[in-house]
Parts: structure tokens; sequence; C-alpha cells
């Protein structure tokens, strides 16, 4: 090989050295670019945790307060049905103490 034929492959060689480091150099540009797209979802993701986290507790006292509500709905409603037995044995009580003025 001649002089020139060695330089031209030298000069080939460090075109191609060149162009692999500048592919290098922009794959870790995108990987740090998706690094911090992943970084950010990371957070993104820990933030709508905390929110559902939240929400969770605000269904479960929701629920607690529902249930509480029930039941003063549901004793609320036996006390009605004690009074509607109550109203109905004085109405009884008070018809036959009419009919017995009555008869007098």
């Amino acid at each position: 090989m001649d002089e020139n034929t060695v330089k031209l492959m030298i000069d080939d060689m460090k075109e191609e050295a060149e162009r692999r480091r500048k592919e290098l150099e922009e794959s870790q540009k995108e990987l740090e670019e998706s690094q911090k797209e992943l970084e950010e979802s990371q957070k993104e993701l820990e933030e709508s945790q905390k929110e559902l986290e939240e929400s969770q507790k605000e269904l479960e006292e929701t629920d607690r307060k529902l249930g509480e509500k029930t039941l003063e709905a549901e004793a609320l409603s036996q006390r009605l049905d004690e009074k509607d037995r109550e109203l109905e044995k004085q109405r009884i009580e008070n018809e036959k103490l009419r009919k017995l003025l009555g008869e007098r």
C-alpha cells in the first residue's frame, strides 16, 4: 500500500469514528430526554396516586357518614312506626270512649 492509500484509510476511519461519536452523543441526549420524561411521568404518577388516596379517604368518610345517616333514618322510622301504633291504639280507645259516652 502506498502512503496515499493509508492516509485515505486513516481519514475514512477517522470519519467513521466521528460519525459513531456523534451517533453516541445523540443517543446519549435521547437517553437523557427519555430519563427526564420518565421522571416527570413518575412524578405525575405519584401525584395521581396521592389524589387517588385522598379520593379514597373522602369516599370512605362519605360512606361512613352515609352509614350513620342510614342508621339514624332507620331509628327514626322505627320511632315513627311506634308512634303510629300508639296513635292507632289511642284512636281505638277514643272510639270506645265515644261509644260508651254515646250510650249514656
